[in-house]
């Protein structure tokens, strides 16, 4: 009896240890699926205030051969976050030059049965501070690229898979475009790429591998009146661990995941400048990561 409880007590502290510290795709510093279609097209210069209402669903943890590990995961997750972007009238290099911050509020609850351990935290996570944005607008393309860190403020345990800070710091490189088919720019194909490179977690010691993601739409606008448009979009997002964690104790899995989802987009013309967008995504092809549900939630208000 006491090797059993012994035995399920070590698997349990090595689940942890995979699953808060391997990097998986719900809890990195970036969330797959947080943009959707033509998020590499910046908005002009101006004050711009975003909040993104992300809810994370999972009860299915997937192995590096795509197979279930049944072991009771259970994961929800809901995050706001709160993002002001700055583009100024300067150029440079021809293109608009802005920054960006994001303050997100995340809760998580996380349950896993071997033997039994549940955990639920609400707080403060990893606040984002965006200092270059370069944003490209021509008659048929928007380009961008940007350049970040997130900083560890969030409060951090390894041994709380559902603490709101991640424990590290991170840099990340973003770089996409939006391509308009139709002069009108009525049709839309666009992608958005995320580079994150990790530094080492506090407690654990690891560095978690870089990752990159994709976040990719394919939208058509409508009029519904003389001031409001309609955009529904295909759209969905690839995600990859590229190298595998580094330090004592790191796993050398890394995780794989695709989605595919659909949102809609509305958007209130001069001189009101608000926009709500609603997108639902469901995973695949999952590898080493929770196979999730993402619903993101999102207002943009423009002065």
């Amino acid at each position: 009896m006491t090797k059993n409880w012994t035995v399920s007590l070590t698997i349990t502290g090595m689940l942890l240890l995979m699953l808060t510290c391997a990097m998986p795709a719900w809890a990195g510093h970036y969330t797959p699926g947080t943009e959707g279609a033509m998020g590499a097209s910046v908005p002009p210069p101006g004050f711009h205030y975003k909040q993104y209402n992300i809810y994370v669903d999972s009860d299915t943890l997937k192995d590096d051969d795509g197979d279930d590990i049944n072991i009771g995961f259970d994961l929800n997750v809901f995050a706001q976050a709160h993002r002001l972007i700055y583009i100024t009238k300067h150029k440079f290099l021809g293109a608009d030059y802005g920054m960006s911050t994001i303050v997100p509020i995340v809760g998580t609850d996380f349950n896993l049965n071997v033997p039994g351990v549940h955990d639920s935290e609400v707080g403060l996570g990893d606040i984002f501070i965006e200092p270059l944005i370069l944003a490209w607008h021509t008659d048929r393309w928007d380009a961008v690229l940007g350049l970040g860190v997130n900083l560890p403020t969030g409060e951090y345990d390894w041994t709380e898979p559902a603490s709101a800070g991640q424990g590290y710091t991170s840099g990340m490189m973003t770089l996409g475009a939006t391509y308009y088919i139709d002069q009108a720019k009525s049709w839309a194909v666009s992608a958005l790429s995320r580079t994150l490179v990790y530094g080492e977690q506090d407690d654990t010691d690891i560095t978690p591998g870089w990752e990159f993601i994709v976040d990719w739409g394919i939208s058509k606008q409508f009029p519904i009146s003389e001031g409001l448009l309609i955009r529904p979009a295909l759209v969905g997002y690839t995600y990859w661990q590229m190298d595998e964690d580094s330090g004592t104790g790191s796993s050398d899995e890394k995780g794989t995941n695709y989605a595919i989802g659909a949102e809609v987009n509305l958007f209130w013309l001069p001189p009101h400048l608000f926009q709500i967008n609603l997108r639902v995504l469901q995973d695949f092809g999952t590898e080493n990561d929770p196979e999730t549900t993402k619903v993101v939630f999102s207002v943009v208000k423009s002065f």
